[in-house]
This record gives structure tokens, C-alpha cells and sequence, in this order.
């Protein structure tokens, strides 16, 4: 007879788990490495983004747009990188109602060693791996990402973010 007990879901140590796992630990571990600089993986991806317009300024909309965000939500993500002197914002000289967004010296120097102590945890990771372990872990997970793509699970903004 049913007691009225709900039975307990099974933990499993199995492939969906563990990636959740993983990316929360190593988000939590990167984010914990990078707050001696005073900077978020997030405010840390901000920066990246800004390095890919060719002449390292970008408006505001098209930082948006390569991000998959709203200017609105983008701009409040801006304001604390500008008040730490990490980006400014100067007049297009093609287009004077716009105004692009640069990395400054002080951001391009947070970013180099953010970088520094990105590639040192990711060493780290997988430091008691083979080399070809590596390369079938990166496999699957491509894999899997493509196949969420196809199935209109995951957003793109996330598909293509500048690795850590």
C-alpha cells in the first residue's frame, strides 16, 4: 500500500548530470580565480567581445547583436566596466549620433591576465588526461552542441562564446 511517500528519484552519475556539474563547478572556480581582478566571467566575456570588431571600437547595438542581448541589457552591463576605467565610449568619427566602445589600456591589461589565470585553471582541468582523451571529450561535446542547435534547444548566442 502506497504510504503516501514519494519514492526518491535516482541520482546517476551519468553523462547529463555530470556536464551540468562540471559547468557549475567550473564556472564557480573561475569566477572565484578571477574576483582578485575584480571581474566576472561575464564582464570578462563583455571584453572578449569588444576585441572582435576589427578596429576594436563597436557600437553599442552591434556589441548587442554579436552578443544575443538587448542594448538595454548590454548597457547594464557596461556601466560597471566604464566606472573601473576597463572601456570608454568615444564618437564615430563615420557617424556622429553613434558612439563605439573601446577596451582601454586597464581593460586590455584585466583581460591578458584574466587569460593567464583562464588557460592556467583550464591546465589544470585537464592536466591527468591523455591527449587523446582531451580530444574525445571536446568531440562529444561539439557533438552534443550541435545536435541541441538542430533541435532548437540551445540559444546560438551560446553556441559560439569565446572560450575561457
Amino acid at each position: 500500500m502506497d504510504s503516501g511517500r514519494v519514492r526518491a528519484y535516482p541520482i546517476r552519475d551519468h553523462l547529463g548530470p555530470l556536464v551540468h556539474e562540471v559547468a557549475r563547478f567550473r564556472k564557480a572556480a573561475f569566477d572565484r580565480a578571477f574576483s582578485a581582478l575584480g571581474i566576472t566571467r561575464a564582464q570578462r566575456l563583455v571584453l572578449i567581445y569588444i576585441t572582435q570588431s576589427e578596429n576594436m571600437g563597436v557600437s553599442q547595438r552591434d556589441l548587442a547583436g554579436l552578443m544575443k542581448l538587448t542594448p538595454v541589457s548590454l548597457g547594464e552591463k557596461l556601466l560597471p566596466l566604464e566606472a573601473r576605467g576597463w572601456i570608454e565610449r568615444r564618437g564615430d568619427p563615420a557617424d556622429r549620433r553613434q558612439r563605439l566602445i573601446f577596451l582601454t589600456d586597464r581593460g586590455l591589461e584585466v583581460l591578458a591576465e584574466s587569460t593567464r589565470i583562464a588557460k592556467e585553471l583550464n591546465s589544470r582541468l585537464i592536466e591527468s588526461l591523455a591527449e587523446d582523451e582531451v580530444a574525445t571529450a571536446e568531440h562529444v561535446l561539439r557533438t552534443m552542441r550541435a545536435t541541441l542547435l538542430d533541435m532548437g534547444s540551445a540559444s546560438p548566442a551560446n553556441s559560439g562564446e569565446p572560450a575561457e
